[in-house]
């Protein structure tokens, strides 16, 4: 199969501009396996039409490499923001300048759950919602989630972050089956759109969606996506990522604003007065120890937001410094913490393994992934992850900690007691008023709940 990942990566991006990651190699080629098999298709047979553009070959393929993940309200924080701000103070100048249209486009919309939840939103804002003209699009390269997507049909699983009220106003559910109501569906448009190959618009939107999309992209065709969406936006139009795609912003026209701990960018049309710097001479003119002093400083600016969980503001640190002195496992690193502090675990999993990569001796690399695989269920993935912090620092209390406890919940008490009182040893060594990774802890309060966690399992195991 080593020919079809590495033909099938330069199809991906040659028509797709997506780059299959190395994380993602194992699933996806489960997934082409199984499209061959369907297709009774040899490799060589397989290879050939989707070169030949073969309907069936390329819309299994497709979804076989971009495998829909989302849920409604997915992302409370950017909800709030749109249901209380944004979009009441839009609603408001709309009206006042009878201009009654929204034009809205999730690009990347998956089955629909994020524009379907923005429909819902504008439904709940707009009293006279009839005498509007609400253009909402949503756009995939993924034929079989788009007509999943016209459908609104979902299981449970989309149905997690919705409160009560709005589940039954507008919902109808059948089984474990939820049906979108008919008034919502209409307000959609749902089309295929190929992010790397764009078509021109027929109008420019008030709002832009491409989250958790641009990380996969290869970056020419991330690039020029940025410029496709900032000319289809109106002035003062906005573009929302997710953070983890922030990085390919960072020296763009559009304006970045962080707000209630979401990164937007904005179409301001206001020319600003032009800086130019040659960055060749700047660096030239640093002297090895001004330069090592500024990168310690950019470091420790970093780290000091990310212990406060200001993780916005640390992930704009780190692209700041990436650009600026290039990339690093510790960035990486520091960046998966941050995707992870902000619940994007898909896109922490992703730059963890990057650092690893780069420093394949960076535990706290390591027990960041297991923590994450953790949360995501991976069990097998996480054990090995946390295994391997501990091998390479054996006196690391917080890997200790969750991999005793992953044991002890996995009925495995010896080992998970081990572990938990060596935890609890080496936490007792650090100052009591150490802050523990990732954990508002000191190590005095750590250690104290880990003895905790050690008499619930000891009275347990007498019992």
């Amino acid at each position: 199969m080593t020919n079809v990942i590495e033909s099938l990566k330069a199809w991906a991006v040659s028509h797709y501009g997506i780059n299959i990651l190395d994380h993602q190699i194992e699933s996806v080629m489960h997934r082409i396996a199984n499209v061959m098999t369907t297709l009774e298709m040899t490799e060589t047979e397989f290879l050939l039409a989707l070169n030949a553009n073969h309907k069936s070959a390329v819309e299994e393929t497709i979804a076989a490499i971009t495998v829909p993940e989302s849920y409604f309200f997915r992302d409370s924080s950017l909800f709030a923001f749109l249901k209380n701000k944004l979009f009441p103070q839009l609603i408001k100048i709309k009206t006042k300048q009878v201009n009654y249209q929204f034009n809205i486009w999730s690009a990347g919309c998956s089955y629909g759950e994020e524009v379907y939840s923005i429909a819902i939103c504008l439904h709940q804002l707009i009293a006279d919602i009839k005498q509007w003209n609400i253009n909402l699009i949503g756009t995939d390269i993924n034929y079989y989630g788009l007509e999943k997507a016209k459908k609104g049909i979902f299981n449970k699983a989309s149905m997690r972050a919705i409160d009560n009220l709005t589940l039954s106003n507008y919902f109808t559910k059948h089984d474990s089956t939820y049906f979108l109501n008919k008034n919502i569906r209409d307000m959609v448009k749902f089309a295929y759109g190929n992010i790397a190959k764009m078509e021109p618009m027929n109008e420019k939107f008030d709002a832009i969606f491409c989250r958790n999309v641009f990380i996969y992209l290869d970056k020419d065709v991330a690039t020029k996506a940025l410029d496709f969406f900032y000319e289809n936006l109106v002035d003062g139009g906005v573009l929302f990522l997710s953070p983890a795609d922030y990085f390919v912003c960072c020296s763009h026209k559009f304006s970045v604003q962080i707000v209630d701990n979401l990164c937007m960018l904005k179409k301001e049309t206001t020319k600003k007065q032009d800086i130019i710097v040659n960055k060749k001479e700047e660096r030239s003119d640093l002297s090895y120890s001004e330069n090592q002093k500024e990168r310690a400083t950019r470091i420790h600016e970093i780290r000091t937001s990310l212990d406060g969980k200001d993780y916005l503001t640390a992930l704009k640190n780190i692209h700041t410094y990436i650009e600026k002195f290039g990339v690093t496992g510790l960035l990486y690193r520091c960046k998966g913490e941050a995707l992870l502090g902000l619940g994007e675990n898909t896109m922490a999993i992703v730059f963890l393994t990057k650092a690893i990569k780069l420093d394949p001796c960076d535990a706290t690399a390591f027990f960041l992934k297991g923590l994450v695989e953790l949360d995501m269920k991976q069990n097998d993935a996480a054990e090995i992850s946390l295994n391997k912090a501990l091998s390479i620092k054996p006196d690391f209390p917080e890997a200790a900690y969750y991999l005793g406890l992953y044991y002890l919940q996995n009925q495995e008490r010896k080992r998970g007691l081990e572990l938990l009182l060596h935890a609890a040893k080496e936490a007792k060594k650090m100052n009591k008023e150490t802050s523990m990774l990732f954990s508002s802890a000191t190590a005095a309060q750590f250690t104290q709940a880990v003895k905790l966690s050690i008499s619930y399992y000891q009275g347990i195991e007498n019992d």
